[in-house]
């Protein structure tokens, strides 16, 4: 608000106007880059936990004489 009243703007056109200037930035771009990233890594954990549990499966199966 302070800000606001500084620039002498309303609150309502100094968020809007600060919005524009985020959508137009680069702060946008990084946080999508650094979602990918996050989703990226978040895939490769997931195989991994899967590959995982499979291998646990089958260790589980040859114990207790179970075929595939």
């Amino acid at each position: 608000m302070k800000r606001a009243q500084n620039e002498g703007k309303s609150l309502q056109e100094f968020m809007y106007e600060h919005t524009l200037r985020l959508a137009d930035g680069e702060e946008i771009a990084a946080v999508q880059y650094k979602m990918l990233e996050q989703q990226s890594q978040l895939a490769q954990i997931i195989q991994a936990n899967t590959e995982a549990l499979l291998a646990q499966e089958t260790r589980w199966r040859a114990l207790l004489g179970e075929e595939e």
